[in-house]
């Protein structure tokens, strides 16, 4: 069974990680993630190109977190809790500034690479604190790295019925910020331990 000791560090993506949207795009992350004891930082950066030259935003994410029973889907994964204590967004290009100015309201403006506190009203896809205070996740550890759970094509089209009947608060969270909804499978691409020497 994981314990907390094991997942102590930093760690990071071994490359840029193709995400496909809905329309047919691709867009690609680097993720880096690192835990103490039970306190867990994420930090999702996302780019227009497999070379990560054309950086679009960031997300970042602090909290604690709780391991619990392995999962009943995944051989070797434990189900784990992330509570989310804050959220941040960093919008890395003009047009990014310019969508978020116009869809989001803060008591500044959006700014080129200037860190924002989306906690307590969240922005676009970014739920706040509240709308989604627990992601419920799985993670597994193996001689590859570390890898953290996602949907199945059933529980994607499960989650698709759930945001069409929310339209109307499309910051309402779903997906891993649903105790009914928790990923039974793992992402392909696992994150690797960065040395502390």
């Amino acid at each position: 069974m994981l314990k907390s000791s094991d997942l102590n560090g930093k760690w990071q993506s071994q490359k840029s990680e193709p995400i496909e949207n809905q329309n047919g795009t691709v867009l690609y992350i680097r993720r880096e993630a690192s835990f103490s004891d039970d306190n867990w930082e994420i930090m999702i950066r996302t780019f227009l190109d497999e070379n990560c030259k054309h950086s679009l935003f960031n997300v970042r994410a602090t909290g604690t977190y709780n391991l619990d029973n392995e999962s009943k889907d995944v051989p070797g994964a434990t189900c784990v809790d992330f509570h989310n204590t804050a959220r941040y967004v960093t919008a890395n290009n003009e047009p990014i500034v310019e969508m978020l100015n116009h869809a989001t309201i803060l008591s500044r403006g959006w700014e080129l690479e200037v860190e924002q506190d989306v906690s307590e009203n969240g922005c676009l896809l970014v739920p706040s604190v509240a709308d989604c205070p627990v992601e419920y996740d799985i993670i597994k550890k193996d001689e590859n790295g570390l890898y953290f759970g996602d949907y199945t094509p059933d529980q994607e089209e499960e989650l698709q019925k759930l945001v069409g009947k929310n339209v109307s608060n499309s910051e309402t969270s779903h997906g891993t910020c649903s105790p009914n909804i928790r990923p039974k499978q793992l992402i392909k691409h696992p994150l690797v331990k960065i040395n502390s020497n």
